[in-house]
């Protein structure tokens, strides 16, 4: 499940309003605990024993990435049609580029019709500690300095969202560590196809740093100016003297990748035949002069559509008066939709944009293999049958 920390990593590029950002990023959320299947586990110990055992191929290592990624975002464990899914449909690039004893590779990626993923392996000089680092332009003050994202999509493609975070790479070393990106281009306007051979994406790593904040001054603002404020907003010229940054490699690493075109697939299930009721969270302001200014209020709202795919579920609701979110709050607890196999486990959603037409898409936290689903489960207990996939 994603904590509170991971949550900000992975959806630290998201292009939202300073009103948005702010409430989002201030959610306390629950890390949810409960036990592995077997199964799960028994695949993935086979796994790591064979890597250990035996010379593999490229592939296979590829594999194991994707599973190491979707295993630490589901303690319950992986299935073994989770498994197969990953094994068929991870793409080998294995593009590396070294500078002065600096490697940065481009391991491999992985698409639905609406998600993409990419998987970067870093190496740093023997005796690095690659863990305080971030690349340049992954910084607060990168952004601030104008340096341009990392990820750049094809020129007649749209953002919904983008995000990354650090993931383990299992080997025990501190001069080698993982990275994950995740990309969720506009796919519901129907002009088109995201991903495909001709829909060349390009990712850009400027320097490698080490970003920190100063404390002192950070305080003389919150002492002075930003005085009984708990979310000052800065300045661009106070946020670049409060985050500072070391440069520990100043080098720029540029690759050129395309996803897989799953668009003939027909993988999209529509899911609903009618419309079904459920309760949605709607922000609510409050009186200027309490803690927080915002709280959140249950409304029912009309879910008209769901799209699932093996990366990515959408749900379209009914017209609002504004914004409705389909993840609920109880106190500091979040509830999210999720769905459920026939198994019992679970595979949580996790909202990631919205296409301004009451349009919530969200990231499934391991593949959905359509035949091992029984039902999706919002987050007010709402059940909505998964529908016949036999015909």
């Amino acid at each position: 499940m994603f904590d509170e920390q991971e949550y900000r990593e992975v959806f630290s590029q998201v292009k939202a309003s300073d009103g948005l950002t702010r409430r989002v990023m201030t959610m306390k959320r629950e890390k949810k605990y409960s036990g592995r299947r077997a199964l799960g586990r028994m695949v993935l110990v086979a796994a790591a024993l064979a890597l250990m055992a035996l010379t593999v191929s490229a592939s296979e290592v590829v594999q194991n990435w994707f599973l190491e990624f979707f295993q630490e975002k589901n303690e319950e464990g992986l299935s073994q049609g989770q498994v197969e899914y990953i094994e068929d449909n991870a793409q080998t690039i294995a593009d590396s580029q070294t500078q002065d004893g600096w490697m940065v590779e481009l391991v491999s990626a992985m698409n639905d019709n609406s998600t993409g993923y990419v998987i970067l392996r870093i190496e740093g000089p023997e005796g690095t500690d690659l863990t305080p680092y971030i690349f340049g332009n992954q910084g607060v003050r990168g952004h601030f300095e104008g340096l341009p994202d990392m990820i750049t999509p094809p020129e007649d493609v749209i953002w919904y969202s983008w995000g990354w975070s650090w993931m383990d790479d299992q080997d025990g070393k501190d001069n080698t560590r993982n990275l994950i990106i995740h990309m969720n281009p506009n796919t519901k306007d129907g002009l088109n196809e995201p991903f495909g051979a001709d829909k060349v994406f390009s990712l850009s790593l400027i320097n490698l740093v080490r970003e920190y904040e100063d404390e002192a001054y950070k305080q003389e603002l919150m002492n002075g100016k930003y005085a009984g404020q708990s979310l000052p907003g800065l300045n661009s010229e106070e946020t670049l003297k409060v985050f500072q940054h070391e440069v520990i490699a100043e080098k720029t690493w540029n690759f050129e990748f395309t996803f897989d075109n799953l668009s003939s697939e027909g993988d999209v299930l529509n899911i609903l035949s009618d419309a079904v009721r459920t309760k949605a969270s709607f922000i609510q302001d409050l009186p200027a002069g309490e803690i927080d200014d915002f709280t959140f209020e249950k409304r029912d709202v009309w879910l008209t559509d769901i799209e699932m795919d093996h990366l990515t579920v959408s749900f379209t609701m009914g017209q609002c008066e504004s914004n409705p979110n389909l993840q609920l709050y109880e106190g500091d607890k979040v509830l999210y939709p999720c769905v459920v196999m026939k198994d019992g486990s679970q595979v949580q959603l996790i909202p990631y944009g919205s296409d301004g037409a009451m349009t919530q898409h969200m990231l499934a936290a391991a593949p959905l293999v359509y035949d091992d689903i029984d039902h999706i489960l919002m987050a007010d207990g709402t059940i909505i049958p998964m529908p016949d996939t036999t015909e």
